[in-house]
């Protein structure tokens, strides 16, 4: 019997917060490679992004580990890639780590803003450059904000149309963990870029209990 060569799930990295932590957008994509993870559609993860914020010490690519962990990837299924520092030594540092290794298929997951941009796409790195023959999947851009995370708060989503009273309302909430968006502000679904309407609220905050296993969130608009 020929033993199945392993597919390959690449996640690209984003700079993380001064706090160490992942960006909401870095969530989002960690949370489609948990996905395609789960659904037996790759077996290893490749984790790219070093360390690129000078204030703390961590790499993006462990701090995506911690929060694959917690989602229940098998640590062992994870490698991890701690020295690009943009999108191009992202597909050059994959690169070195995957033309040692005997692999299948090879898909990279980031942010649809990033797959689908002109300047700088990962896309055309990973396979003009590199030849890595890899197949793409973007996840959704909500732009969504947090101003900060610690699971023992209670959580609010704020849909903002004035700056200035949000900048209140933040000053007057800070015992909470505040998500965020502007009301005005379009997303994007794959190559689509979307208009906000009144109904996207409620599947934006079900977007954010799903990425940080919220049991409850409060939707404001201010």
């Amino acid at each position: 019997m020929v033993n199945k060569k392993p597919d390959i799930i690449i996640i690209l990295g984003q700079k993380l917060t001064n706090g160490g932590l992942l960006t909401f957008k870095c969530r989002e994509r960690c949370y489609l490679g948990w996905e395609m993870y789960n659904e037996n559609k790759g077996s290893i993860l490749l984790l790219s992004g070093g360390k690129t914020n000078s204030k703390i010490k961590k790499s993006e690519a462990s701090g995506m580990r911690e929060y694959l962990i917690e989602l229940g990837v098998v640590e062992n299924d994870m490698i991890l890639e701690e020295k690009s520092e943009n999108t191009y030594q992202n597909a050059k540092y994959c690169f070195e780590i995957l033309e040692k290794m005997d692999i299948g298929q090879k898909t990279i997951v980031s942010s649809s803003d990033h797959i689908y941009r002109w300047i700088a796409n990962p896309i055309r790195f990973f396979n003009v450059n590199y030849h890595m023959e890899a197949d793409c999947k973007a996840c959704l851009d909500s732009g969504i904000e947090c101003l900060s995370y610690e699971k023992e708060k209670n959580s609010d989503f704020v849909i903002v149309s004035s700056k200035k009273a949000f900048e209140i309302f933040v000053s007057k909430n800070k015992d909470k963990n505040i998500f965020f968006r502007f009301k005005g502000m379009p997303y994007r679904d794959g190559f689509s870029s979307k208009k906000y309407s009144n109904k996207d609220k409620e599947m934006f905050a079900s977007h954010i209990k799903k990425l940080y296993k919220l049991e409850d969130i409060e939707v404001i608009e201010i």
